[in-house]
């Protein structure tokens, strides 16, 4: 009985895993084409420009925590 159910399906065969695992690979590689082309890149000059302000904000804040460091250290000595 259970035999006349599955009769009127497509038997489809089980690919093994690692050809799965290809396909699946080959499609999200395409898709990552598709979205790639879709971004917008920024100009050499706004890179530079960006880049600038990234390298001045860690310079900045290197400084910062580096005095404030200091300080701390410097506070805790006078009192202990």
């Amino acid at each position: 009985m259970a035999s006349n159910k599955n009769k009127g399906k497509k038997q489809q065969k089980k690919e093994f895993f690692l050809i799965r695992w290809i396909k699946g690979m080959f499609s999200f590689f395409a898709g990552v084409k598709i979205e790639l082309k879709k971004v917008t890149w920024p100009t050499s000059q706004d890179l530079v420009q960006h880049t600038g302000v990234v390298i001045l904000l860690v310079v900045f804040f290197a400084v910062f925590f580096f005095v404030m460091d200091l300080g701390i250290g410097s506070l805790k000595n006078l009192l202990y």
